[in-house]
């Protein structure tokens, strides 16, 4: 079960540009209690730079817990009210299964992209 110290270690975020101009963000790990205020304050940075539009790459994400889900709609409605969206994309079968029993799925577009690969 997550919670326990040390378990969030391995929570990362990166970042990318699309040549479109998309934004693409890879949270790793976690999205938890612990996690999901670090999510939420990287997106607001990149909203406040003028960043509207975002995409999720949940590929590399293990676990998320009710913090988490409310992170994904605090991200949704501050990217929504600049004009912009957020987008998810290549969740695991698990979190596709709970964003649909959550109703996330209603809220927030989840797309089949491939996941996308930041440059090193």
């Amino acid at each position: 079960m997550s919670g326990q110290a040390g378990e969030h270690d391995d929570f990362g975020i990166s970042s990318a540009k699309t040549s479109s101009g998309l934004r693409m963000v890879r949270p790793t790990g976690e999205l938890d209690v612990y996690t999901a205020p670090r999510l939420v304050s990287f997106v607001e940075a990149l909203a406040d730079e003028g960043v509207t539009n975002v995409c999720l790459d949940l590929s590399q994400l293990r676990f998320i817990d009710s913090r988490g889900l409310g992170c994904l709609v605090s991200m949704t409605r501050r990217l929504r009210e600049a004009g912009g969206s957020l987008t998810v994309a290549a969740p695991r079968p698990s979190l596709q299964r709970l964003f649909s029993i959550s109703g996330i799925d209603q809220v927030i577009e989840i797309v089949d992209l491939p996941p996308y690969e930041p440059p090193a």
